[in-house]
């Protein structure tokens, strides 16, 4: 028997990636990891502080080479980092061996959701406008996943279960 595919959530900051993460992980039996988790233990340091420290390109190189290792890997679910999908080789890595599933929500919905976040580097200043010109920018990449699904209105479980249904007929 093959291993089974990862499944790796993308979306914006709100969409409930690692939330659905750590359900469907859980309901399929696969491991979960959380990008921004393992990034900032093999970091020693938030996010937030390693971007203003080296920047957003130094982070995003760390973030590659973390999605390289975990492309490398099968049976797991990913909640990939919002931005991690935006460079096409990571992309392309971790859809080689996974299903790449976009969450996503209207833009009150992901703020209602992040209300209480304030460790979100690119989210400073005007949150809304902040949130909608990454959601514009990343538009094309978060469109690339093979699967869409609207988080608005849904529970987290119910999210996972529509997501688990959705690749369990993709699977051979």
């Amino acid at each position: 028997m093959t291993d089974p595919s990862s499944i790796v959530l993308t979306g914006p900051s709100g969409a409930g990636k690692s939330t659905v993460g750590r359900i469907l992980a859980d309901m399929t039996e696969r491991t979960f990891v959380d990008m921004d988790a393992e990034l900032e233990s093999d970091l020693g340091c938030t996010i937030t502080e390693y971007f203003e420290e080296h920047g957003e390109g130094a982070f995003r190189d760390r973030e590659s080479a973390l999605c390289v290792d975990l492309a490398s890997r099968a049976g797991l679910v990913i909640a990939a980092g919002g931005g991690a999908i935006l460079r096409t080789a990571n992309r392309e890595a971790l859809s080689c061996r996974g299903i790449l599933v976009n969450l996503s929500a209207p833009v009150d919905t992901l703020l209602r959701r992040l209300d209480a976040s304030d460790d979100r580097p690119l989210l400073q200043g005007d949150r809304r406008q902040a949130l909608l010109a990454l959601i514009e920018e990343r538009r094309a990449a978060y469109g690339a996943a093979a699967v869409q699904v609207d988080t608005d209105g849904l529970s987290p479980e119910q999210v996972a279960r529509r997501v688990a249904g959705i690749v369990g007929a993709m699977e051979p």
